[in-house]
């Protein structure tokens, strides 16, 4: 699983991972403050009862010190060693835990290099001054962990897991509605599944609303353009009839009136026809852009294919040729000469290139320039077109999976590019 720093799973995932930490490492720093206390507390508690027995043994049998038990060791001038670090801390605060303990001052002195442990000043007894040792405790190890130390990491993993767990049941429908969206416009949708808690149910429901609503709204507008341009071409056609039959200076004129109106349904017809309106199929695409480039040859577009873009390619072949053709008509009609169209091989894609040398159109206006029905005052004046012949562009190219670009040529005009996914070079 792949996490991007920018992602919202990733932000959400630092957050409750600096969080657990914050909590459970104070939690782990209070525990530990807290175990080292109630273990001084319990060294100071088992000390000061061995010296007040000790006290009460010397007071009450004099000559005690001269033959102690095992691990009572008693004098009266000890060697004082030097504690420094984390020993020097441990003796002070065991001292302020016997004085609380034994409710008097205390006295202590560090043992020497030899003789571990340290001293402790006895109070009054008829011996006079007495220092009473004791072993210094056993230190833990540097890698034992507390009972409550296991729980705090135990309860760590389990909130850290469980936690990221409910972040991906969240970054998962959301996944899928980016993946869902990418496609609305492109290809048909896929159904999102109305599962999970209610927020990303409702929100299924409502991509499921909304996309069925733009297919009802796409489906209407392609009825309405197959309706209106199959009404158009009756009475084309019969008034085309009319006229081949009429003699005057007048009628050269109106036939070619007719024809632009016969590619402006023409063009209604392709736009209306949706989504993959044919079969994919494999074709050269030599084959392909020359029967395509083939009757604008004589207006002198050149062609010039790269050997690497000669291959074979999946694609809708008609519609194909219907892109490039109208590229070449938007460029011969708006455009100035020199005409040129190029194919070469380009990261993975086929770019299919149509450029002329006119006028062009602002940068800011080439987006404008490639939506349906968009004529741009300056470089739309022709006629037969009524702005679509860039948008069909554009939706062939991202019916191919691909992508159709706008871009000013040097030292001026425009450029048409298809880009065509394309498999290895061979």
């Amino acid at each position: 699983m792949r996490i991007r720093v920018d992602t919202l799973y990733a932000r959400l995932a630092l957050v409750l991972l600096f969080a657990l930490i914050a909590g459970f490492g104070t939690m782990f720093l209070v525990f530990q403050v807290h175990t080292d206390d109630q273990r001084i507390t319990n060294l100071a508690r088992n000390f000061a009862v061995q010296i007040r027995l000790v006290e009460e043994i010397l007071r009450a049998h004099p000559d005690f010190e001269k033959s102690p038990p095992p691990g009572v060791r008693l004098a009266s001038d000890p060697e004082e060693g030097r504690a420094a670090g984390d020993q020097a801390n441990f003796l002070a605060r065991l001292r302020g835990a016997l004085v609380e303990e034994l409710g008097e001052a205390v006295e202590m002195r560090a043992g020497s290099q030899r003789d571990s442990g340290f001293w402790v000043r006895l109070g009054s007894i008829p011996q006079g001054e007495r220092w009473l040792h004791f072993p210094a405790p056993a230190r833990r190890h540097g890698n034992h962990i507390e009972p409550w130390g296991w729980g705090l990491i135990s309860g760590f993993v389990v909130i850290l897991v469980g936690g990221m767990a409910l972040l991906w049941g969240v970054q998962r429908p959301l996944r899928r509605l980016e993946a869902a969206i990418e496609q609305v416009g492109v290809a048909d949708p896929p159904h999102m599944d109305v599962a999970g808690p209610r927020e990303t149910r409702i929100l299924a429901e409502r991509f499921n609303d909304m996309v069925s609503r733009l297919q009802q709204f796409d489906r209407d507008r392609a009825e309405m353009l197959v309706g209106l341009a199959h009404d158009l071409r009756a009475p084309i056609t019969r008034l085309r009839l009319q006229l081949e039959m009429e003699a005057g200076q007048r009628r050269e004129a109106m036939i070619a009136n007719l024809e632009g109106i016969d590619a402006i349904v023409d063009q209604f017809l392709t736009f209306a026809q949706g989504r993959e309106p044919e079969a994919f199929a494999m074709h050269s695409v030599m084959e392909i852009v020359g029967a395509a480039v083939g009757p604008y040859l004589r207006h002198g577009v050149s062609l010039k294919i790269a050997e690497d873009a000669d291959t074979v390619i999946r694609v809708m072949p008609n519609m194909l040729q219907r892109a490039i053709a109208n590229l070449l008509e938007n460029a011969l009609e708006y455009g100035s000469p020199p005409f040129s169209v190029e194919v070469q091989r380009l990261a993975g894609a086929i770019v299919v290139r149509v450029v002329d040398h006119g006028v062009g159109i602002a940068p800011e206006r080439m987006e404008l320039a490639i939506q349906a029905f968009t004529r741009l005052d300056s470089a739309r004046r022709g006629k037969g077109h009524c702005g679509l012949g860039l948008a069909i562009a554009d939706r062939v190219a991202r019916l191919h999976g691909g992508q159709f670009k706008l871009l000013r040529a040097t030292p001026s005009g425009l450029i048409g590019e298809l880009h065509l996914p394309a498999g290895k070079a061979s």
